[in-house]
C-alpha cells in the first residue's frame, strides 16, 4: 500500500495524484469516480483492475449467462 485515502471522492483521488505525477500505473475498482479522478489527475496513468474485481466481473458474467439458460430451458 502507498497510501490511504480519506474517503472515496474522485476530486480527492485526483489531487492525490496531481501531487504525484510519476505514478504510471493505476490499479483500482469499478467505481466511476475513482475512474473520473484517475482521468483527471495522471492523463498517462494505465489504468486496471485488481484481481479481486477481475474475478468479480467473471462471476457476475457467469451469473448472467446462467440466468440466460435457466429462463430458456423453462420456456
Amino acid at each position: 500500500m502507498i497510501d490511504l485515502l480519506p474517503d472515496r471522492e474522485g476530486s480527492t483521488l485526483e489531487g492525490w495524484l496531481k501531487s504525484h505525477p510519476e505514478v504510471e500505473l493505476i490499479t483500482r475498482d469499478r467505481a466511476l469516480a475513482y475512474a473520473d479522478g484517475a482521468n483527471r489527475g495522471v492523463t498517462q496513468a494505465v489504468q486496471v483492475a485488481d484481481r479481486f474485481h477481475l474475478l468479480k466481473n467473471l462471476v457476475e458474467a457467469l451469473i448472467q449467462i446462467e440466468l440466460g439458460l435457466r429462463a430458456e430451458l423453462d420456456s
